[in-house]
């Protein structure tokens, strides 16, 4: 197997591995916690401050398990054993005891009677993914050895592996190859030590045992650990985030990856080049280049992410995240602030779907060319920052103003679906009609007329159509590829062009004419998961029709085949090029594709009371993403 390939699995693996971990049981920050475990210069962390048990995360569990089923992980794992025993190429063992570890403990953790014993870890998990200088470490507190060394020992024996037996200042531990490479191996490596499982890599000589390993399983403790350090808790109150879920990603670590020859990270990838990376970043490696760089680096120095609140007691049950670029530039914050435009507020409609910009269209010009001036002006030594800045100079965003001047005034756009019901499609025709619409398209503008006129110069057959009074609407005759049930509208609504179609969206139209238009925000999207449900249970329906369809034409071909054989030669024909796939070929594709179809539409149903909201904005300490979601409880 590819050495590539493998690192990218393993990598995939560990992060992967220790995400869920993380999402299931949330880190205890107590004396004696795997904090204490984990250096403050982590390059990233996945964990918590507070405990959490299994048996509060049950309904959350139920729900996020359905990005990897239990069956289709053990399946996996089944086509690698046959694949084994047809071809020598074995894949490493490594990653082959990856695949059945983590089969095996998703089969266990989506079982309705989960219980952590059965894995040999406690009710409340005390676990960590995090780095080492540049080595991942997953790091999981044991509440039974015995029972953790059974589940270990099944995933072994399943492939029949037998692990090498690694050693380290007296200290004993696992490891299973991951590579062929004599000259530079690579190791899965598992230990038990302090009463916690180990999960690292062994890349020997690539990063010094003082370095790594010895941090990694605890024989050493880091010189600083993040426990004491103070920047979870920093996060906790700085960005509301719940203290048994939190992570970041270390941006100012990372950039020392570039600057720094001496960094962990910059060592391993040294090494692994045979000196290549070393030469390529030379240049970055100045003094003024490591001034400056690492000093941007500062103005945004990580990405954090969890939850803002996490509820399985309330019906639906709620779970909000966040994920924020954290900035200390409040010069950039305060010019990206002005860009945020207006969201109008259609909840009272109950949307399926909703997609909405709210982009202040006055300042979009402005604010590009602020922080143009700035990144052009800007006084720089690092001699690759001087090229970048040259190369900036020659695209200078002022040029955007012929065109936002076009639709000066504008603040946001967006559409809302209230309603969407589909009916199968009529004989002859591909697209499903619809039964039921109701939607609204806003426009929003400081100045609605004025912006109207401008689109009408754009698009002459818009001038044939002048806007009606504030609070009215005129009905539209646009050509559509489709019938819809009801009229499609145009109306003007305080500072808002509308154009709408359906009774929900019409009452709608009254509050929307009563909201001013404010910096409310940036980026918005709404979603019913039922919408899609809907849509897959009506595909599922015409697959069925055509299934029967297919299975009436195969039944007639294989009759009039019995009654009368065909005695046509096909001698010195061309049978790939000129024979037409029979009724029964067809039927079987078929039946291939809708028993993937039904597999699908199982998951997706499972989705049916979902509803996400989620949207982008500036703060003033940052870009932030937030997704709320509202879960059916079972």
């Amino acid at each position: 197997m590819n050495k590539g390939l493998v690192a990218g699995l393993v990598a995939a693996a560990l992060v992967g591995g220790g995400s869920y971990y993380a999402l299931q049981g949330k880190l205890g920050g107590s004396a004696g916690s795997s904090l204490d475990y984990v250096p403050a210069d982590t390059l990233v962390f996945v964990g918590g401050l507070e405990p959490m048990s299994w048996s509060d995360l049950a309904a959350f569990r139920d729900s996020f398990s359905m990005g990897s089923k239990p069956e289709d992980m053990q399946k996996m794992v089944q086509d690698l054993l046959q694949a084994e025993g047809e071809t020598p190429n074995q894949a490493p063992a490594g990653f082959r005891l990856l695949l059945s570890l983590y089969a095996d403990y998703l089969t266990a953790v989506t079982a309705p009677d989960f219980k952590p014993e059965v894995l040999g870890l406690t009710d409340k998990l005390d676990s960590a993914l995090y780095t080492v200088g540049a080595l991942p470490v997953i790091r999981i507190k044991l509440g039974n050895e015995a029972t953790f060394d059974a589940f270990l020992s099944k995933a072994e024996g399943r492939f029949k592996l037998q692990a090498e037996a690694g050693t380290l200042d007296g200290f004993s531990y696992k490891r299973y190859a991951l590579n062929d490479d004599a000259k530079q191996p690579i190791y899965l490596a598992i230990g038990k030590r302090d009463g916690y499982a180990v999960l690292t890599l062994d890349l020997g000589t690539l990063i010094p045992a003082n370095e790594g390993l010895s941090v990694a399983f605890g024989l050493t403790k880091p010189a600083q650990d993040l426990a004491s350090s103070g920047t979870l808790q920093a996060m906790v109150k700085e960005q509301g985030l719940k203290p048994f879920s939190l992570g970041f990603l270390n941006h100012e670590a990372l950039i020392r990856t570039i600057t720094r020859a001496d960094s962990p990270l910059a060592k391993l990838l040294d090494k692994v080049s045979e000196g290549e990376v070393t030469q390529n970043l030379a240049p970055f490696r100045s003094a003024a280049c490591q001034s400056e760089i690492e000093g941007m680096a500062a103005l945004w120095p990580r990405t954090v992410f969890g939850y803002t609140e996490l509820d399985s007691s309330s019906s639906p049950i709620r779970v909000n995240s966040l994920l924020k670029v954290v900035s200390t530039d409040a010069a950039a914050m305060e010019q990206l602030q002005k860009l945020r435009g207006f969201l109008p507020d259609l909840s009272a409609g109950q949307s399926k779907f909703s997609y909405q910009l709210g982009l202040n269209m006055d300042e979009l010009t402005p604010v590009l060319t602020s922080l143009w001036s700035r990144a052009t002006q800007a006084k720089f030594s690092c001699e690759p920052l001087i090229a970048a800045q040259a190369q900036l100079k020659e695209v200078n965003p002022s040029l955007l103003g012929a065109m936002t001047g076009m639709v000066q005034g504008v603040q946001g756009m967006g559409i809302d679906l209230q309603e969407l019901t589909l009916k199968p499609a009529v004989e002859g025709q591909e697209m499903p009609g619809i039964a039921a619409l109701s939607f609204m398209a806003t426009l929003s503008s400081k100045q609605p007329q004025q912006l109207w006129s401008m689109l009408a110069m754009m698009q002459p057959e818009l001038a044939a159509m002048p806007l009606p009074a504030d609070g009215q609407s005129v009905e539209l005759p646009l050509p559509l590829p489709v019938e819809l049930p009801g009229k499609i509208k145009l109306g003007v609504f305080g500072k808002h062009i509308a154009l709408f179609s359906g009774d929900k969206a019409e009452a709608l139209t009254a509050s929307l004419g009563k909201q001013e238009l404010t910096s409310n925000g940036f980026f918005h999207m709404g979603l019913d998961y039922g919408l899609v449900a809907d849509a897959f249970d009506l595909l599922l329906k015409d697959k069925l029709a055509k299934q029967q369809a297919l299975t009436a034409a195969a039944a007639t071909e294989a009759e009039a085949a019995s009654a009368a054989p065909s005695t046509e030669s096909t001698e010195g024909m061309d049978e790939s090029v000129y024979a037409e796939p029979t009724a029964a070929e067809l039927k079987a594709q078929a039946d291939r594709e809708l028993e993937e179809m039904q597999t699908a539409q199982s998951m997706i149903a499972k989705l049916r009371g979902m509803r996400l909201s989620s949207g982008f904005d500036f703060t003033a300490t940052g870009l932030e993403v937030r997704a709320d979601m509202e879960m059916p409880k079972h």
